[in-house]
């Protein structure tokens, strides 16, 4: 369990650490679109003790900092300054780390590419002619550019992995309910998380012993470990030249459609009242996507959520026989900036949401994820697979797995669940 909020860490997790900034962080355009807003100087500007001293914290707007507003990604927003911060950031807070802003993201945490119609473009500082990734890619950003060294994102289905693998950066996937969500806008309540992100997985790692209060583990060298891949992925040999034990193991696409009825019946839900009472307060791209999703009927939620239930109790099965599980992060290659978010999302978002639906940890390290059956277990053979493939290593499907299907107009696949 972790601490109480009111108490600070401490013991293992005092040890100091030393990050510096490479850029002083800027709102707008200037920031590449970064952060929205900036905090005043006297909060990041001073040195904190602690674990994370010396750590700037970038945080997702629509998780809540006393003093700073909340848009969520949206112009309709209450300027009134939040007069609570989140849990999840008072303890990063606590143990040092100081917040230099809110960052951008997708409208209401719902896309995969960063381009807010309301803030700006999030400018991708690793690839300024590829997207950024979405939700939290201002989050991402602002790590990738040297504004932040460590972040906050919240992850649904992939906000949080998605702009890690387009920005080169790390980012961790918790289960469901291992964080406090107060304080955070929610999307989808049945798969919304907290996730942190940083350039290193070492540095994401104490963020997360730091949120959790759990203490780091330990795992062999990566020639003993058992490793589950996905089928029909490059970018994993060096793993073989170390004889890394890598064994197929095959990818429950099934997963994904009762996931997406739930998780859009619960985001027309989040949103309806707003969306019947102002609909303009959406972008038309936003609203788009609720109306798809009001076409829902609820008597599909209880059904899909059995099916999910069976899909999660296999793939824990499955994982008995392996220490992780090696898949992309995204389906496809990085997408051009300016790109139509209706025609990508689904083939580029896919292998997060996949995860997401299982309710596995994941952690984004670049463009491949690692799933296990703790957060601290997918950290730690993180930082062994980094050790031979580097922090950011490029992982990419050769073939889309997904049957080919029609998307109908409503989001709801035309193809027939099979239960498993």
């Amino acid at each position: 369990m972790h601490k109480s909020d009111n108490e600070h860490t401490r013991g293992a997790l005092t040890l100091p650490v030393t990050a510096v900034a490479a850029r002083r962080p800027v709102a707008g355009a200037a920031g590449g679109n970064a952060l929205i807003t900036v905090s005043p100087a006297t909060r990041y500007g001073t040195q904190r003790p602690g674990p994370l001293a010396g750590h700037l914290l970038a945080v997702k707007d629509l998780i809540t900092v006393a003093g700073m507003p909340t848009t969520m990604g949206s112009r309709f927003f209450d300027p009134t300054p939040s007069s609570s911060t989140a849990p999840v950031v008072s303890r990063l807070e606590r143990a040092g780390a100081a917040v230099i802003g809110k960052a951008n993201l997708d409208e209401y945490a719902w896309g995969v590419t960063g381009e807010n119609v309301n803030w700006g473009r999030i400018i991708n500082p690793d690839s300024p002619e590829l997207i950024a990734g979405g939700s939290s890619g201002g989050t991402a950003a602002a790590i990738a550019s040297g504004m932040a060294t460590i972040g906050l994102g919240t992850d649904t289905a992939g906000s949080v992995r998605i702009p890690a693998a387009c920005c080169r950066v790390v980012g961790l996937r918790p289960r469901t309910g291992t964080l406090p969500n107060e304080g955070v806008q929610g999307l989808s309540p049945s798969f919304d998380v907290v996730g942190p992100m940083a350039a290193t997985v070492s540095d994401c790692a104490l963020v997360w012993q730091v949120l959790s209060g759990e203490q780091p583990q330990h795992v062999p060298d990566l020639s003993e470990l058992r490793l589950g891949v996905a089928p029909d992925v490059i970018g994993l040999e060096p793993l073989l030249a170390i004889r890394a034990q890598l064994t197929p193991l095959p990818v429950p696409i099934g997963v994904l459609d009762p996931f997406w009825t739930v998780m859009r019946a619960e985001a027309f839900a989040t949103h309806r009242k707003q969306l019947a009472d102002d609909p303009e307060s959406f972008s038309p791209a936003l609203r788009a996507k609720l109306n798809a999703a009001a076409a829902i009927h609820p008597a599909e939620v209880p059904g899909a959520r059995g099916i999910l239930e069976r899909y999660r109790s296999r793939m824990l099965h499955d994982l008995d026989d392996y220490d992780a599980w090696l898949l992309p992060v995204l389906g496809r290659s990085i997408p051009e900036a300016g790109v139509d978010e209706a025609r990508i999302r689904d083939a580029l978002g896919w292998p997060s949401a996949l995860v997401s639906a299982l309710d596995l940890p994941s952690l984004a390290l670049g463009g491949l994820q690692i799933v296990a059956r703790t957060e601290g277990h997918a950290l730690a053979v993180g930082e062994r697979v980094a050790q031979v493939l580097g922090e950011h290593p490029a992982v990419a499907f050769t073939k889309d797995p997904r049957p080919r299907f029609h998307i109908a107009p409503t989001g709801a696949s035309t193809r027939r669940e099979v239960n498993p």
